[in-house]
Protein backbone atom coordinates (compact mmCIF):
# COMPACT_ATOMS: atom_id res chain seq x y z
CA UNK A 1 0.00 0.00 0.00
CA UNK A 2 1.24 3.00 -1.41
CA UNK A 3 1.69 6.35 1.03
CA UNK A 4 -0.89 8.02 -1.29
CA UNK A 5 -3.73 5.85 -0.64
CA UNK A 6 -3.11 5.78 3.07
CA UNK A 7 -3.50 9.26 3.58
CA UNK A 8 -6.52 9.17 1.28
CA UNK A 9 -8.31 6.23 2.98
CA UNK A 10 -7.87 8.20 6.41
CA UNK A 11 -8.96 11.04 5.19
CA UNK A 12 -12.00 9.45 3.64
CA UNK A 13 -13.00 7.92 6.69
CA UNK A 14 -12.27 11.06 8.93
CA UNK A 15 -14.79 12.41 6.80
CA UNK A 16 -17.52 10.05 6.74
CA UNK A 17 -17.53 9.86 10.60
CA UNK A 18 -17.51 13.51 11.00
CA UNK A 19 -20.25 13.95 9.07
CA UNK A 20 -23.94 15.77 10.86
CA UNK A 21 -26.32 14.74 8.15
CA UNK A 22 -25.91 11.08 10.00
CA UNK A 23 -25.70 12.11 13.70
CA UNK A 24 -29.08 11.76 15.51
CA UNK A 25 -30.26 15.59 15.65
CA UNK A 26 -30.76 16.86 19.30
CA UNK A 27 -33.97 17.32 20.45
CA UNK A 28 -35.54 19.70 23.68
CA UNK A 29 -37.77 17.33 25.77
CA UNK A 30 -40.94 19.92 26.92
CA UNK A 31 -43.04 18.74 30.61
CA UNK A 32 -45.34 21.43 30.55
CA UNK A 33 -47.56 21.80 33.81
CA UNK A 34 -49.93 23.52 35.80
CA UNK A 35 -48.53 26.31 37.85
CA UNK A 36 -51.31 26.98 40.57
CA UNK A 37 -49.04 27.07 43.23
CA UNK A 38 -46.51 29.94 41.61
CA UNK A 39 -49.92 31.71 40.51
CA UNK A 40 -50.50 31.82 44.18
CA UNK A 41 -47.13 32.89 45.33
CA UNK A 42 -47.41 35.68 43.17
CA UNK A 43 -50.81 37.04 43.65
CA UNK A 44 -50.54 36.94 47.70
CA UNK A 45 -46.57 38.55 47.94
CA UNK A 46 -46.68 41.57 45.61
CA UNK A 47 -43.49 43.02 44.86
CA UNK A 48 -42.94 46.24 47.29
CA UNK A 49 -44.59 49.79 45.84
CA UNK A 50 -41.88 52.08 44.75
Amino acid sequence: MNRRQLFLSAAALMGVSATPALAAPIRTQWKVGLSEGFDALCFLWPPPKA
